[in-house]
C-alpha cells in the first residue's frame, strides 16, 4: 500500500512526478534526426543504386534485393534508434531515455532486424539459382 502525504495508507498507487516539457522536445528532436538521416540514406542509396545496377545474365530479383539489403546496413540501426526513442519515451517520459539507452537498444535491435531480413533474402534466393 502507498502512503499519502499525510501518512495514511491508500489503495491507489502514488502519482508519478510530472515530466518536464523539455523531455518531449528532446525525444522529438532525437526521432527527427535519427529517422531523417536514415530516410535520407535510404533514398540516396536507392536513387544511386537502382539506376546504376546492371545485373548479370544469371542474376534474378533476389540478387538485386540482396545487394540492396547489404547497402542498407546503416539505415536499419538509424530507424531502430528512432523507434526505440519513441517507445522508451512513451514508457518513461524522461529526457535520459532519449540520450543513451535508445541508441544502444535501437542500434542492436536494428542490426538484429537487418540480419533477419538478410537471412530471409538469402533463403528466398536459394531456390531460384540455376543448376
Amino acid at each position: 500500500m502507498s502512503h499519502d502525504p499525510y501518512g495514511f495508507e491508500s489503495a491507489t498507487p502514488p502519482a508519478a512526478p510530472p515530466a518536464s516539457a523539455g523531455s518531449g522536445m528532446v525525444a522529438g528532436v532525437n526521432v527527427a534526426i535519427w529517422g531523417g538521416i536514415g530516410l535520407v540514406y535510404c533514398l540516396g542509396c536507392t536513387g544511386i543504386f537502382v539506376p546504376t545496377y546492371e545485373p548479370d545474365a544469371g542474376d534474378g530479383l533476389t540478387d538485386m534485393l540482396g545487394v540492396w539489403t547489404i547497402l542498407m546496413v546503416p539505415a536499419y540501426p538509424m530507424f531502430g534508434v528512432a523507434f526505440a526513442t519513441l517507445a522508451l519515451h512513451a514508457v518513461t517520459r524522461r529526457w535520459w531515455s532519449s540520450a543513451g539507452p535508445n541508441i544502444i537498444i535501437g542500434g542492436c535491435a536494428g542490426l538484429a532486424v537487418w540480419v533477419a531480413v538478410l537471412f530471409a533474402v538469402v533463403c528466398a534466393g536459394l531456390d531460384t539459382r540455376p543448376d
